[in-house]
């Protein structure tokens, strides 16, 4: 035993000390240590029911779109006017299939059932909590996005990509919109990509897949911005040796019959498979499979602050294009702080006595939607009875042990949760899409 002067050394304590082994290690319990919450999960959940009957083919719904003429003003025994009845057009409604697997070995399903004390959580319940978030951000990002899946455009030609290597990519327009344009949204686009997620870059024509990778990272302190773009990295898993080029679309290519080996087909991945989101609503050409002059939303990219006498303009124009009133306001969190900030300001000089340091707008019989996943600078309006769903399958919870299949040849169990659903579009003209809007930070 060593000594200290005439006195053995005393025993310590702590991590290396002479008595560290005398103390257990203890673990507090789990915390969140960030939100994970996805309100447009819940949000849509209360969204009116679709009624049709469902089919694994398609689903037409004929819609009313085109006035009726031919009104004569007669002479007293004259011809009459020549009858007419305007044809009726057809919108075609399908369902997207939603799917996240989890795997669960056979010792950690032991360990839940018969050894938890042991555990800081049952991996059961933890990896089913984590499919569950997944899904719900999934479905809450393509709530906003665009049928085709797009998530993001390539900003600038890439380097030439070599399988196995990482590829640095610039990015903009979220869900491939240029109406989203690069600017304030790049910190917005990159929440889009997430890390451990497989990609696709669809060709212009949408024919095949240029490049198959893996995002590496989005953090803009890893890959700063570029150009006025995000950037990301992403580790290469196949390619066509061709520079990716700008305007490239990119969706995501998660499904497991995809091998890192080949490029997959366009129908291996999310292309055109995700929700009619409100982007689609708003910008897309066509929407549920139809064209027409009166099946459009109005749009205005003017830039700004959103002010009382704009969002009068905006009501009016719903209500004159559909006969509805608007009482849904989707606002990205910047551009309402902006209209509080014009507001308060406002009550300041007519009533100071009238003023919440955090305070609300109102804005009649509207109810505004504002979560950090609206677009930056985007206001969309519309009666909530414009947007519908149709929830082919149950909302899936977290699973349990009774949802777990043995896996074949693997020591471990595997979980899925399926959600077969769609978004519904009933009145496009109540629909009005505002971009570029002014935004503020504090």
């Amino acid at each position: 035993m060593s000594s200290v002067g005439n006195y053995p050394t005393p025993p310590t304590t702590g991590s290396g000390g002479t008595l560290d082994k005398a103390f257990k290690k203890v673990h507090a319990a789990l915390i969140n240590g960030f939100n994970f919450m996805s309100e447009e999960w819940a949000m849509t959940s209360s969204l009116k029911n679709f009624s049709i009957d469902v089919s694994a083919r398609e689903m037409i719904v004929p819609i009313d779109l085109n006035l009726s003429s031919g009104v004569a003003s007669i002479n007293d025994m004259g011809m009459e006017a020549i009858p007419s009845t305007p044809v009726l057009d057809e919108a075609v409604i399908s369902y997207i299939n939603l799917n996240k697997r989890l795997i669960v070995s056979d010792l950690s399903r032991t360990l839940d059932e018969k050894h938890s004390k042991g555990q800081v959580t049952k991996t059961l319940a933890f990896s089913g909590k984590k499919a569950l978030e997944a899904l719900a951000a999934d479905y809450s990002d393509r709530f906003y996005g665009q049928a085709s899946g797009a998530l993001a455009l390539v900003a600038v030609d890439t380097a030439v990509p070599s399988a196995g290597a990482e590829l640095t990519v610039s990015i903009t327009s979220p869900y491939g919109s240029t109406s989203l344009g690069a600017g304030t949204t790049r910190g917005y686009i990159r929440a889009l990509l997430r890390s451990g997620d497989r990609i696709a870059f669809i060709a212009a024509d949408g024919a095949s897949v240029v490049t198959y990778a893996t995002v590496v990272t989005t953090s803009a302190t890893a890959f700063a911005d570029s150009g006025g773009f995000a950037r990301i990295q992403v580790s290469v898993l196949a390619t066509n040796g061709v520079a990716v080029a700008t305007g490239i679309r990119i969706v995501k290519a998660n499904a497991t019959q995809i091998g890192a080996a080949a490029l997959p087909t366009t129908p291996e991945t999310d292309f055109n498979k995700s929700l009619t989101g409100l982007m689609s609503i708003v910008s897309a050409g066509s929407l549920h499979n139809l064209t027409h002059e009166n099946w459009t939303a109005e749009t205005s990219s003017s830039a700004g602050a959103l002010t009382g006498t704009r969002m009068r303009f905006i009501t009016d124009t719903i209500e004159n294009r559909s006969g509805k009133k608007a009482d849904r306001a989707v606002i990205s969190q910047g551009v309402y702080r902006n209209l509080v900030s014009t507001t308060v300001g406002a009550l300041r000089y007519a009533d100071i006595g009238n003023m919440e340091t955090i305070g609300d707008v109102k804005a009649g019989s509207l109810k505004w939607h504002k979560t950090r996943r609206v677009p930056p600078g985007t206001l969309i309006v519309y009666p909530s009875d414009c947007l519908q769903k149709l929830d082919v399958s149950e909302r899936p919870d977290a699973p349990g042990v009774s949802d777990l299949r043995r896996m074949m040849d693997r020591s471990a169990h595997v979980a899925s949760l399926d959600f077969n659903t769609a978004l519904v579009c009933t009145c496009r003209a109540g629909f009005f899409g505002a971009f570029s809007l002014t935004e503020s930070d504090a």
